[in-house]
């Protein structure tokens, strides 16, 4: 395994989040966090080896899908309840983000939607470390934690530095 480290800056996040979502964000490095498990999506290579992953809470996920969906930012009050409405809309901002780590990393990774997840394998991604966890604000819409990163055979590299 490479030990070799790969880093998107913060402020690249926040301005393509920014350009995907319509509305001003700032991005930050905060303490690892548990992701909320609905919202865990797994990065895989070629041969659909699960090597990284991309997650958040509950409420950045529910502000992400309500801001990309243009849902007013007064109307997200998960209470951690899911919302599915918002979920799809976040998974499509997990996307996109995924592309970006793809343009980075040593190895071609994807989001699949197609192919599920063990459980147990998506928490041994988290588990693992490697990964860097962001504190992100999205204009109008409220503040939330997102995790992600690639730990596995591709090396290991994360999407933000300080």
């Amino acid at each position: 395994m490479s030990t070799s480290s790969v880093l998107i800056e913060c402020s690249h996040m926040a301005h393509l989040l920014k350009d995907l979502l319509g509305h001003p964000v700032t991005a930050k490095e905060t303490e690892p966090f548990e992701p909320h498990p609905v919202t865990r999506c797994g990065l895989v290579t070629n041969d659909d080896q699960l090597v990284g992953i991309i997650a958040a809470d509950l409420h950045f996920a529910h502000l992400a899908g309500a801001a990309l969906a243009m849902i007013p930012g007064g109307a997200v009050d998960d209470r951690g309840v899911v919302n599915d409405e918002w979920i799809e809309f976040y998974r499509e901002v997990a996307n996109v983000l995924s592309r970006t780590v793809n343009e980075a990393s040593p190895q071609r990774v994807r989001l699949d939607p197609g192919l599920e997840h063990d459980d147990a394998a998506l928490d041994g991604i988290v588990e693992a470390g490697g990964l860097t966890a962001a504190e992100v604000t999205i204009d109008g819409y409220g503040t939330g934690r997102l995790l992600a990163g690639v730990n596995g055979l591709a090396g290991s590299f994360s999407f933000f530095s300080s």
